[in-house]
């Protein structure tokens, strides 16, 4: 292809840009339309009206009136977020240290009662029970719930699970309400297990919140650390439904964890899950400590058989308070701890 001639470089300035090349392009007879649009370029001009615009002329620039938000109804929106943050703040009922008071005069039990999975196929409903019946009859006793109360199971996490209920999570909140509710006045704190956590992940129902506030006791979250007041000694608890650092060798690992990491003053920690009972009491550095995990009122699922686990007994694990003094002493079976009284009281 030849050279650009001066008068072909004019008739290009003469109509670039003005109208589509493809209307005036029949003068330059030798050129291509990608040779002309190329020769534009290189000629330093510019155009909006490329390809094939052949009808471009016949459009009119639209003409509209745009609607344009103002920055001052922006700020508004900062004062409606500072407004609801302060005020949906008073509602959170959770605490996450908190100081309890039993003005007594003789040693209490603490006991930790979690993983029940009320609705479930493989409760032990009657052992379950039977356990409620004593904590209601023994004196000066305590507990906290340690979180999965009911089992839960929902279409968005784990759906199979719900072929093994025997109620609708509807119905296992109401069991458990009511059932709970047996012990109202020696509840110590109610925390979220990550079954319940279900709920507030679908439509931010809190159970712990919902159930405390039934029972008339604290409301602990997923975690807590309670001050415990017994008389004119304190005992600092640490508690949590689920923790990091679990161990095949040690099952009191995560519960060792939750005071290194967490709450290094505390005096027990307790830790459910993994459905595994575990009293442990180990003379540390600077004090002795107890290390708990609840057992599980539900029994070998098919879940636990698949992952592995081995069933291992529904456990209340509870702990002797002195009053008078920094003393504690675990067990692992509820009975023996309240046959223990009968030494204390």
């Amino acid at each position: 292809m030849s050279k650009y001639t001066e008068k072909e470089d004019e008739i290009i300035r003469k109509n670039y840009g003005k109208t589509p090349v493809t209307e005036w392009m029949h003068l330059l007879p030798e050129r291509t339309y990608d040779s002309i649009m190329g020769r534009a370029g290189r000629i330093g001009l510019k155009s909006g009206l490329v390809g094939n615009q052949t009808t471009a002329k016949f459009y009119a620039k639209p003409k509209y009136s745009l609607k344009q938000y103002d920055m001052k109804d922006v700020r508004e929106l900062w004062e409606v977020a500072r407004h609801v943050t302060a005020n949906i703040n008073k509602l959170n009922t959770e605490q996450n240290e908190i100081d309890i008071y039993l003005d007594v005069d003789h040693p209490i039990l603490v006991w930790f009662l979690g993983d029940e999975h009320i609705g479930s196929l493989f409760t032990d409903y009657d052992y379950f029970c039977e356990m409620i019946d004593y904590l209601c009859a023994a004196p000066h006793t305590y507990g906290f719930s340690m979180g999965d109360s009911y089992d839960n199971f929902l279409p968005d996490r784990i759906p199979s699970g719900m072929f093994d209920q025997v109620f609708s999570p509807k119905y296992q909140k109401l069991m458990v309400e009511e059932i709970y509710g047996r012990l109202k006045g020696k509840w110590l704190g109610v925390l979220q297990g990550n079954h319940e956590e279900r709920s507030y992940n679908t439509d931010n129902f809190e159970w712990s919140g919902y159930l405390a506030n039934r029972l008339g006791c604290p409301n602990l979250g997923l975690e807590a650390k309670v001050n415990l007041h017994v008389g004119e000694t304190e005992y600092k608890i640490a508690l949590r439904h689920k923790y990091r650092y679990n161990s095949g060798y040690n099952p009191a690992h995560t519960a060792m964890q939750l005071i290194r990491m967490r709450f290094k003053d505390a005096d027990i920690a307790c830790v459910a899950h993994h459905h595994q009972a575990v009293v442990q009491h180990v003379a540390e550095e600077d004090k002795d400590r107890l290390y708990l995990r609840p057992g599980s009122f539900k029994a070998h699922d098919r879940y636990s058989k698949n992952v592995g686990y081995a069933y291992t007994g529904a456990f209340i694990p509870s702990v002797w308070l002195n009053n008078e003094r920094r003393e504690m002493q675990g067990f692992m079976h509820l009975h023996r701890a309240l046959d223990y009284a009968e030494s204390v009281l």
